[in-house]
């Protein structure tokens, strides 16, 4: 559990409002690669990368978004400095649950509300192997997949 996040209603998918051609699908069509077959006995089994799934318009507004929110206090060592973001508008999560199904990712059935954005501010920073923990959101439901997306690429 997050001390820094906020509790929020979270809302089903199909229950959203989307504000046609507000951030439309990207002109490509996603490809989506298997890195981890899911039938292998892995921590990351089913691990996956999907390109081209969003379009240059909605990137934009999600670095926008980035830029926006306060960097939340340090609790803890780490070598990245965090925000933190509760999708209660659902723009952010319908785009992500269109990547989701676009991957196939049977097992995972939407995106939540309450996300994180990390920055590596130091060259070279980078978090050590690990395996993220299911986290309990506001419906009692435990989240079962990490959604990575990089808005940015190293300036060097």
């Amino acid at each position: 559990h997050d001390s820094n996040a906020k509790p929020c209603e979270v809302t089903a998918p199909e229950k959203l409002a989307r504000i046609p051609g507000a951030f439309p699908a990207g002109a490509s069509e996603p490809a989506v690669t298997r890195v981890i077959s899911s039938e292998v006995a892995h921590p990351g089994a089913g691990t996956c990368t999907v390109d081209d799934a969003f379009s240059e318009e909605f990137l934009r507004a999600l670095e926008g978004l980035y830029k926006s929110l306060p960097v939340a206090p340090m609790d803890k060592a780490s070598p990245t400095t965090r925000r933190y973001y509760c999708d209660v508008p659902g723009w952010v999560t319908s785009e992500l649950d269109r990547a989701i199904a676009v991957a196939g990712m049977s097992d995972a059935q939407r995106s939540v509300a309450l996300m994180r954005f990390l920055a590596y501010e130091e060259p070279g920073g980078s978090l050590p192997t690990h395996v993220d923990l299911p986290r309990t959101v506001a419906d009692g439901e435990k989240t079962t997949v990490t959604f990575l997306l990089y808005l940015s690429d190293c300036e060097e």
